[in-house]
């Protein structure tokens, strides 16, 4: 069981990269109804066997609704 910190989540987005596992975690909406944040990227760390405390990415989005990855050319976007 972990806690994770989100603002009004709409996603939560778990996949792997190369043996690694991330989870998205889609943010659609703070406490002032402003709906461009953060949305946050999280890497497993199997040593803790929990996701890092410290995001691996920031990506701005706006009322995110869905998220997805694809690979294009053997690269995951």
């Amino acid at each position: 069981h972990q806690s994770i910190p989100t603002q009004a989540a709409t996603v939560a987005y778990p996949f792997t990269i190369d043996n690694a596992l991330y989870l998205f975690i889609g943010n659609s909406q703070d406490n002032e109804d402003k709906t461009e944040l953060n949305s946050v990227l999280y890497k497993w760390d199997p040593k803790t066997k929990s996701f890092s405390t410290s995001p691996t990415q920031l990506i701005v989005t706006d009322g995110i609704q869905d998220a997805l990855t694809f690979q294009f050319r053997k690269v995951t976007y």
